[in-house]
C-alpha cells in the first residue's frame, strides 16, 4: 500500500492517521524494520526521480483490498490538505480497469490522472496529466463505496 507525495511529511504529519496511537517510525525498507519497531506504525519512506518524489509504503490496515484501498485514498487526501501539497494514489476505483488513470489531490481537492506518458506508467519523462475534477473525492468517504 503506498502514496506519493510532492513533499516530504515528518513522522508528526502523520499523526492520527493510524487507529493506535502508537508513535510513528520511518524506516527505509521493511526488511530492515527493527523486532522493536514492530509495535509501532511503521512506514516505508522512497525517494524517486518525479513530480512526487517522496513514496510512503504503509501496511495494510485490513485484509479487505477494497478497505485498504478506501483507507489509502483517505490518507492521500488528508496529507495532501494537511500538508498543502499535491499527492498520487496509484490505482483508480472509478474505472479499475483503466490501467493508466489515478488520482492526484492538490491541496484536497481531488483530480482524475493519466500517468501513461510519465514515470509511472511507462518510464517516461513527461508529467501526470490532469483529465478532470473528482469533486465528490473531496470529502473522505463520499464518492468512494
Amino acid at each position: 500500500m503506498e502514496i506519493f507525495l510532492s513533499v516530504k511529511p515528518s513522522p508528526a504529519d502523520l499523526a492520527g492517521l493510524f487507529e493506535s496511537d502508537s508513535p510513528v517510525v520511518f524506516a527505509p525498507a521493511w526488511h530492515l524494520v527493527a523486532e522493536h519497531e514492530r509495535h509501532h506504525n511503521v512506514v516505508v519512506v522512497s525517494e524517486n526521480p518525479s513530480e512526487f518524489p517522496i513514496g510512503l509504503e504503509f501496511r495494510p490496515q485490513s485484509n479487505d483490498e477494497e478497505e485498504q484501498d478506501i483507507w489509502l485514498i483517505i490518507v492521500a487526501r488528508s496529507l495532501s490538505q494537511k500538508l498543502r501539497c499535491r499527492t498520487l494514489f496509484l490505482g483508480n476505483p472509478v474505472e479499475p480497469e483503466h490501467p493508466y488513470l489515478d488520482v492526484v489531490f492538490d491541496c484536497g481537492l481531488a483530480f482524475l490522472a493519466d500517468d501513461m506518458d510519465s514515470v509511472w506508467a511507462n518510464e517516461g519523462d513527461g508529467p501526470i496529466r490532469i483529465i478532470e475534477r473528482l469533486p465528490q473525492w473531496d470529502c473522505p468517504m463520499q464518492g468512494l463505496k
